[in-house]
């Protein structure tokens, strides 16, 4: 889809280099600035700002060039303007902003890695086709499944890539990544369905929020499954995200869009984290001065099934150790969704509730340290225990009390051992290394 025709770009130009209040003379369009003899284009820097050399580049993308033109048209521009040639996403200096535009005018690619999901494909597919939004394709990436998801996919119109072996997500989202067309990428998870108007809001959000790169959404409190561990599971992530900050630094590949170019240009998602990726891309958007929101109106339906089992598995395994290390390797630390201060000390006070435990049977007066300590974890835990009182009642509080205790005592292990990992994984590196002569 193109963006802009010519007489479009240069009125866009023309808007941009108004808003920025850098024009002091006539205005110059890109091509006359490259065209330019060096003496006037010293003179004419002064009145093309650099959204305005974003818009002309887009253009060009847009019209067919190929990336390898495309980068280096980017560069060159960048380079006569001011005089880097840096490879860096130019969305990272704080006085650009993407070009305005209206919804419908842009694509979008909805890629969605898929391994074994035949339980919940369909569902999910069905609502992505149901979008009241005019463009965009689905690329369905199969990560090595051996049930029935590729013949499932194979009932819409997708753009389906056939990975030979399970590869992982991330790697999943880069194939997929590689393949779309659309000017933003919207990850998909296959066990999430999205409302009709999604990616209408999505492409809203970006043009409300120019200054944005990257968004993600919430998850509904309400999920379809009726097991406690899955309704239960469902209202701490739509409460974590109901309650974080907007401004995030971490990103979301079950439900979060980016443009495409910025993705491609930070180099996708690290594919050698099986789990949270995303939130290590997210970092890396972070420190590079990209900016992330998290838009808490636009929520979707989680249809995962977890056991008691998977519930540990998905917080120990998949999220508390791998995070831990992610954040002491990105030297990042916020207080906001899981990383919160009443979560870090609510970890603290659980440990402290164990090991009362079997004092007490040595020195009985301590007995009155354990109910302390419960009034503590409550208190630090209020907000979310009263979320979950209105929803589901007493009987379901008084359940998820004892499962939220749980999980801090068994995500506080995790922390632990994703510090352990973390330092001990450059003395573990250098005993592997071969010596000289061996």
């Amino acid at each position: 889809m193109v963006w802009y025709d010519s007489r479009g770009v240069h009125q866009t130009l023309r808007a941009t280099l108004a808003m920025e209040a850098k024009v002091t003379g006539p205005i110059w369009s890109v091509q006359e600035l490259l065209t330019a003899p060096r003496s006037d284009k010293q003179e004419a820097r002064s009145t093309v700002g650099p959204g305005a050399l974003l818009v002309w580049v887009r253009a060009q993308i847009s019209q067919g060039v190929g990336r390898q033109t495309q980068t280096a048209t980017l560069r060159a521009a960048l380079h006569e303007h001011t005089g880097s040639d840096s490879g860096e996403c130019p969305m990272t200096d704080q006085s650009i902003s993407p070009p305005i535009f209206k919804p419908g005018e842009r694509t979008v690619s909805v890629v969605i890695p898929a391994f074994n999901s035949e339980k919940t494909l369909e569902a999910c597919l069905r609502a992505v086709f149901s979008s009241d939004y005019p463009s965009f394709e689905v690329i369905l990436v199969n990560d090595g499944s051996t049930d029935q998801t590729a013949s499932i996919a194979a009932k819409f119109p997708c753009k389906q890539i056939d990975l030979a072996k399970n590869v992982g997500a991330s790697a999943a989202r880069n194939r997929g990544a590689q393949a779309a067309k659309g000017d933003f990428l919207f990850f998909l998870d296959a066990d999430i369905i999205i409302e009709k108007d999604t990616l209408t809001k999505v492409l809203r959000t970006f043009v409300d929020r120019p200054e944005i790169s990257a968004l993600f959404c919430s998850y509904q409190k309400n999920t379809p499954s009726g097991n406690f561990c899955s309704t239960y599971k469902n209202l701490v992530h739509h409460f974590t995200h109901q309650t974080a900050r907007e401004d995030a630094a971490t990103f979301c590949g079950g439900f979060g869009a980016i443009y495409r170019e910025c993705l491609l240009r930070v180099g996708g998602f690290d594919e050698s984290y099986r789990h949270v990726s995303d939130i290590e891309l997210g970092y890396r958007l972070y420190q590079r001065g990209y900016k992330i929101f998290l838009n808490k109106q636009i929520q979707a339906t989680h249809l995962k099934v977890y056991s008691p089992a998977k519930l540990v598995r998905s917080d120990l395994l998949e999220r508390a150790i791998p995070w831990t290390q992610i954040m002491l390797k990105k030297r990042i630390y916020r207080n906001d969704l899981n990383t919160r201060y009443e979560n870090m000390a609510s970890v603290f006070t659980t440990f402290f509730m164990l090991v009362t435990l079997p004092l007490i049977l040595f020195r009985p007066s301590l007995a009155i340290v354990l109910p302390l300590l419960f009034l503590l974890l409550f208190f630090l835990n209020w907000k979310f225990y009263r979320f979950v009182y209105g929803e589901k009642g007493l009987w379901f509080l008084l359940r998820a009390v004892v499962v939220n205790w749980f999980g801090y005592l068994y995500s506080g292990l995790g922390v632990v051992i994703g510090m352990a990992s973390y330092l001990l994984h450059p003395v573990l590196t250098r005993r592997a290394k071969p010596r000289a002569g061996d």
